[in-house]
């Protein structure tokens, strides 16, 4: 999706450069914040106390990644389904309405969430291979009829800013970043850690960046199951698309249902309820087609969540040298950690250029000096 993104609006190497750049600089946001994950071994919304406190990461940042990842859940569950009514209809002749597709899948997956996340790992197994396949079919398709000068030198219909495609293939990881602790918090080592986000997000993730952008010059189009259906494959092509799509998704719900129980202050044995009815509303989300909001959707994440990613490595990094013995969650919120990122969104939005950059230096200098001017600076604190 992202590589048919950027070819929509820059040329092919362009697009790939863009793209490139872009998941490089996430997949080392990633890396860096998944450390923290595994030294302390706890989810990204419990790391957040230190720097915001218990109340500002529990009423303030569960609500915020919690809406985040029903956004993606709704994206993925509309790509899933559109993906699942073109394989239908090519099967059976029965045209199957977009919209009940997309609730249909939106119920499996976050029932998955809630009782199979763990044999996800099996499913991954072969989807990822198959989609890869695919998209190497497809690109040669596009190559083989078209030939690859058509390709080289496609001329798109809108143009967009190279800074502009950095930022948002950024934004398809930047969220990522800021919870790449949920995961990581399992790994064995810091070493494991950065193997399973350099290793597992860049190489592929730029193949398929190029798969996708040299599809989307003949398909015309972001909607991935409008591509498998455009390169011939809407059968095989969509149980790629569906089982890929089916195992990413998951994860989102899974995490959503952390982000909530947080702010929930809700015990660990309601994570089950909790991740249902997040997936649940994820599903609403994906059938009112949020994705047609997903340029927006990008960019907006990177000038939000990366202030927050700043604070939390200089928290952690800086403020508390990367060791897991000085950290702590000090009750209410964080005044310090709030009016930092809140700067660095503020400057994110007035700025141009690689805009997330200034906004992560404000927030993290200004979170630093705070810190340092006013260490124990909480409102609305419970009384010890």
């Amino acid at each position: 999706m992202l590589g048919s993104i950027l070819i929509s609006g820059l040329g092919f190497s362009e697009a790939i450069w863009a793209g490139a750049l872009g998941t490089a600089i996430g997949t080392a946001v990633m890396t860096v914040t998944g450390m923290i994950g595994h030294d302390l071994g706890v989810p990204s919304v419990v790391i957040l106390r230190s720097s915001f406190g218990k109340a500002g990461s529990r009423f303030l940042f569960s609500l915020v990644l919690g809406i985040t990842l029903l956004s993606w859940f709704g994206i993925q569950a509309q790509v899933c389904g559109a993906a699942f009514a073109h394989m239908f209809e090519s099967i059976t002749g029965i045209a199957l309405p977009e919209l009940l597709s997309t609730i249909i899948w939106g119920v499996i997956m976050c029932v998955t969430a809630v009782y199979g996340v763990n044999a996800l790992k099996w499913l991954n197994y072969i989807a990822v291979p198959a989609l890869l396949i695919i998209s190497f079919y497809g690109a040669y398709v596009v190559v083989a009829e078209n030939g690859m000068d058509a390709v080289l030198h496609y001329a798109p219909e809108d143009s967009m800013k190279f800074i502009d495609g950095v930022i948002m293939a950024y934004g398809y990881l930047t969220f990522a970043g800021v919870v790449a602790a949920d995961f990581t918090r399992f790994q064995r080592s810091r070493k494991d850690t950065v193997l399973s986000t350099t290793i597992g997000i860049f190489p592929l993730g730029v193949i398929l960046l190029i798969l996708g952008s040299i599809m989307a010059t003949l398909a015309g189009t972001y909607d991935i199951a409008l591509i498998m259906v455009q390169i011939g494959l809407p059968i095989i092509g969509a149980v790629a698309l569906i089982l890929a799509t089916w195992t990413t998704n998951t994860t989102n719900a899974y995490s959503a249902g952390i982000d909530m129980v947080a702010l929930l202050d809700a015990k660990g044995d309601k994570r089950a309820a909790v991740t249902l009815v997040c997936g649940v509303i994820g599903t609403v989300l994906g059938a009112i087609g949020l994705m047609d909001y997903v340029s927006n959707i990008l960019s907006w994440s990177s000038y939000l969540f990366t202030p927050i990613i700043g604070v939390m490595i200089t928290d952690y990094f800086v403020l508390r040298k990367g060791r897991a013995e000085n950290w702590d969650q000090p009750e209410g919120f964080g005044v310090a950690a709030v009016v930092a990122c809140a700067a660095g969104s503020i400057v994110c939005f007035l700025t141009t250029g690689f805009s997330p950059l200034y906004g992560f230096l404000v927030a993290a200098v200004l979170y630093f000096g705070l810190k340092k001017a006013f260490p124990a600076l909480y409102v609305f604190a419970k009384k010890q």
